[in-house]
């Protein structure tokens, strides 16, 4: 690769961190590690000059560490934990702030970007990782330069870009539960301004668990992904990137199973959920559309001046249906259809530069269309068995008869018990956000910087949802819709939210291995809506937080080690909390919470045939003012915030010669004890554990050809994802099991 390669690399912060070694060097030199280049401040900057609590993973580690989405890469980045419930509830946070934000009136707290596009839902935002170039993941509030959904943090993908030379690879698996993968990408440089890459992924896995009910194996699914990529260079001053997605996913979704005795009885299973079985009377399923396109262009109008605007675009579609009670009994089914999501959004930015002065100012619009149906199926057989009504209810001499007794069923309430009754919600939305923002940076010193920034904004949302009045046995006893509120046709709601998100940062570097930082920041999320019994309900508030941190990063001059560590904390107001009863969602504002912690994350590369990684987090996120109907909750920990965390990985060559290296990689996770749910039970948690990996590779030089033999989850460690009792007992999903699986990797 020559310098003009190297430079449009950089140019769009795609640099990683990639090893390389000279043809003079022999197996005792220390490997030698380029530079990083992030845009954590939405400028290009090397990462050992930016003060922030940034996780950076090249493409490279990503194939290594055999990381395929968000959930596997909670390992390599400290401070980010959860796992995707599906593709459409992926539950994900940051230093114990959650963004589990399901219903379409509300917003994520993790803001996901994929080539500087901002995906916003989580519908949209479990993507599959394929031909990435290099992951961010930025800690703490970053509203200031990444806007108001970013209150918790900021995972930022970055897709391989087009070179000027021709290039291909081509990598294949083949795993545990008949399980295949493969993917591939192709540079073609048309001239030598005009370049494009294509890109692309097929998924099939199989499924982990058998339906005994149904008979068929569930929690697989295929997923086909292309991409691509043209850039044009026309001149050293202006770049001009487009690139477009399709991401279509037909999952199995995450089985779920009651833990309750007597519903898993009625499925003939024990409450056992990792015998590789469930009992659900309806299939799970996930089908999703995703589409999306990307126009970024960079002009530099003079030395000191550059000009860069960033288009994109949206669309997702999703449908999918899960078993709420997770039993074979017809008790509640959940079907979420007709969803899309379509957006907008158009940000541009002016940067300079004047003598010790770094500033930049820009201006963004986003705009969102919204919709979803989701439709509540339940028996009124099995919902009122054993319901009976009370002697001489109906007339003098009565006996007692049970609910759904035919005739005296009708004649009582005029209508007969239904084996199917649906109760269904509509809803749609419009959102709009209009922001202006600036950041400057003033070099007082060759070693002491200040940076500050702030971030101007409006939310402007418009919701509307529909839920029809069911007429049947069990709305007449209950008075109501059992499992929805009805409304007796549309309502409207409309509100706007006004925020100013600013930053201060002071850092000092006083050498070119070390910097150390603090910071003060405001993040901010909008309000938004659910639908809910009382319209006063409906509506929930904003939420704010003020952040503070202080830390550090070191690499040795040789690039051997390099060391960071920060240590933060959040202080929370109106922090929004995702309530799920009887397959329902909504929203409420608890009146402040906290999180406070540490983190460490450390790379040594003592030799150029070993290598270390070690990554530790500390995290205590509570409650501070938090009264429901089970009374006070304050100090419990917030949802998916486990204590601790550590990720530690050891990689080794055993055999090398100069046609072939063979090396080892171990690697393990550990997270103590999450809760699930805001009132802390036990029940609704998950203990301490920890997984292993292992791999073995082989390559073959000087054809760049790569064969791994791998293992996840080597000692099949039990663990759950989600334990909710959603008013009949405790529905869990399982963690993945082990998996071994052979991979071939090829590039040209």
């Amino acid at each position: 690769m020559n310098s003009k390669d190297i430079g449009k690399l950089c140019l769009v912060a795609v640099c990683a961190a990639t090893p390389v070694q000279t043809a003079a060097q022999d197996a005792s030199t220390p490997t030698i590690v380029d530079e990083i280049v992030v845009t954590a401040q939405r400028r290009v900057q090397p990462l050992a000059d930016v003060p922030v609590s940034i996780t950076a993973v090249s493409g490279d580690r990503l194939v290594q560490a055999l990381v395929r989405d968000t959930g596997d890469l909670t390992a390599l980045a400290p401070g980010l934990t959860g796992k995707p419930q599906g593709l459409g509830t992926p539950v994900f946070s940051i230093r114990g702030i959650s963004t589990n934000s399901v219903g379409i009136g509300g917003e994520s707290s993790v803001g996901v970007f994929w080539d500087e596009g901002y995906l916003g839902r989580l519908e949209s935002s479990n993507i599959p990782f394929f031909d990435v170039a290099q992951i961010d993941v930025l800690k703490g509030p970053q509203s200031t330069l990444f806007g108001r959904n970013a209150s918790a943090g900021v995972i930022s993908v970055t897709s391989r870009r087009p070179t000027s030379n021709t290039a291909a690879d081509f990598t294949a698996s083949y795993a545990s539960f008949d399980s295949f993968e493969a993917s591939g990408g192709l540079t073609m440089p048309a001239t030598d301004s005009l370049s494009f890459r294509v890109a692309g992924l097929y998924r099939d896995r199989g499924g982990m668990e058998r339906n005994v009910l149904l008979d068929r194996l569930e929690g697989g699914g295929r997923t086909t992904a292309l991409r691509g990529i043209a850039l044009f260079e026309p001149s050293s001053s202006f770049t001009l990137t487009a690139i477009l997605n399709h991401v279509q996913d037909q999952g199995g979704g995450f089985p779920s199973q009651a833990l309750d005795p007597a519903l898993s009885d009625a499925g003939g299973l024990a409450s056992d959920p990792f015998d590789g079985r469930h009992a659900t009377n309806v299939q799970t399923f996930e089908k999703r559309n995703l589409w999306s396109a990307n126009v970024q262009s960079e002009w530099n109008i003079s030395e000191n001046l550059t000009f860069k605007s960033i288009t994109t675009a949206l669309d997702t579609t999703l449908d999918r249906q899960f078993d709420a009670d997770g039993s074979a009994a017809p008790l509640l089914d959940a079907h979420f259809r007709n969803y899309r999501n379509r957006t907008f959004g158009q940000e541009v930015r002016l940067l300079g530069r004047a003598g010790n002065l770094e500033w930049f100012f820009g201006a963004s619009i986003f705009e969102e269309w919204i919709r979803q149906n989701v439709d509540f199926t339940y028996s009124e057989f099995a919902i009122l068995s054993g319901v009976q009504v009370a002697p001489d209810t109906l007339f003098p001499g009565q006996a007692a008869f049970a609910i759904c007794d035919e005739p005296l069923t009708t004649i009582g309430l005029g209508v007969p018990c239904s084996p199917e009754v649906v109760e269904t919600i509509s809803g749609r939305g419009r959102n709009s956000n209009y922001s202006l923002f600036a950041d400057a940076t003033y070099q007082f010193t060759n070693e002491v910087r200040m940076t500050g920034g702030v971030r101007v904004s409006q939310d402007r949302k418009h919701f509307n949802y529909n839920v029809p009045t069911i007429i049947s046995v069990s709305s007449s006893l209950n008075g109501a819709n059992l499992f929805s509120a009805a409304t007796d046709g549309p309502r409207n709601f409309e509100q706007s939210w006004n925020s100013v998100q600013p930053r201060i940062v002071l850092d000092y570097k006083p050498s070119e291995q070390t910097i150390l930082f603090a910071s003060a920041s405001r993040g901010f999320k909008a309000g938004g809506f659910d639908p809910a019994v009382e319209v006063s309900r409906v509506p929930f508030d904003q939420e704010g937080v003020w952040a503070y941190e202080a830390g550090t990063r070191f690499r040795s001059p040789d690039h051997r080690l390099n060391i960071g560590f920060s240590a933060y904390y959040l202080d929370y107001s109106g922090y929004q909390l995702q309530v799920l009863r009887n397959g329902t969602t909504s929203t409420l504002n608890a009146p402040s919470a906290r999180s406070y912690g540490a983190e460490f994350e450390g790379a040594w590369r003592p030799y150029s045939w070993a290598s270390f990684d070690l990554n530790l987090a500390y995290n205590d996120s509570t409650f501070l003012d938090l009264v429901t109907d089970a009374g006070s909750l304050r100090g419990n920990r917030l949802l998916y915030a486990p204590e601790v965390t550590a990720y530690a990985a050891a990689s080794f060559d055993v055999y090398r010669t100069d046609r072939a290296i063979g090396s080892l990689r171990l690697s393990a996770r550990h997270e103590s004890r999450q809760f699930f749910t805001k009132e802390n039970l036990i029940e609704e948690s998950q203990e301490a554990y920890t997984v292993i990996d292992v791999s073995a590779t082989l390559q073959i030089r000087p054809s760049d050809f790569e064969f791994r033999i791998f293992a996840r989850n080597l000692l099949n460690e039990r663990y759950l994802t989600y334990a909710v009792d959603q008013g009949f007992g405790v529905v869990t999903n399982r963690g993945e099991p082990r998996i071994v699986g052979i991979q071939a990797l090829w590039s040209l």
